[in-house]
């Protein structure tokens, strides 16, 4: 965890990397382990989700959010499937789906929220983490590439392909947004 801490640029981040740590450091190792399926390599894979999350720690808010937490197993789970794909040198097809923790509709949210919602759980796993990352998190498609581990323009095409897949998902459904 030094190592971890050595990259941070002030306490405050320090502080918010420490908090994220113990935080969610079992439940990245099991994300991990899900996928990999070997302590070792699940081990790797967190390890190296913690170097993307120090990159990233200033843009974290509350480090014990829930938000948060979403983000930081999205970042495993990448890792993970990264690491995996590296390991197996194949291309993957079928392969186990993480489903991180989905908090349901606030009391103010319309039941029209609700199937929006649900449309966009409906999406491909890449299409999700990436939507999910560029509206609800902010981040830009450069930083949206280092944490999904793809080029800039794989991340401008995924984003495209998901909003229109969420399109044609929205107008089959007939919701209106």
């Amino acid at each position: 965890m030094l190592i971890f801490l050595a990259l941070a640029d002030s306490p405050e981040e320090r502080s918010k990397f420490e908090i994220v740590y113990a935080h969610c450091k079992f439940s990245m190792l099991s994300c991990a382990y899900r996928i990999l399926g070997n302590l070792h390599d699940s081990e790797d894979a967190v390890h190296d989700s913690f170097l993307k999350i120090a990159d990233i720690i200033g843009t974290i808010d509350d480090p014990l959010d829930s938000k948060t937490r979403k983000l930081v197993l999205t970042i495993t789970r990448n890792v993970s499937i990264d690491l995996y794909r590296r390991k197996k040198k194949m291309s993957f097809s079928n392969f186990e789906e993480t489903v991180l923790a989905h908090e349901g509709p606030g009391p103010d949210n319309t039941v029209n929220g609700e199937r929006i919602t649900a449309a966009i759980v409906s999406l491909p796993e890449i299409y999700r983490d990436v939507l999910m990352l560029k509206y609800e998190y902010g981040f830009s498609p450069e930083e949206i590439s280092g944490i999904i581990s793809k080029s800039k323009a794989a991340v401008y095409k995924i984003i495209d392909r998901a909003k229109q897949q969420l399109e044609t998902i929205l107008e089959e459904e007939d919701i209106e947004i």
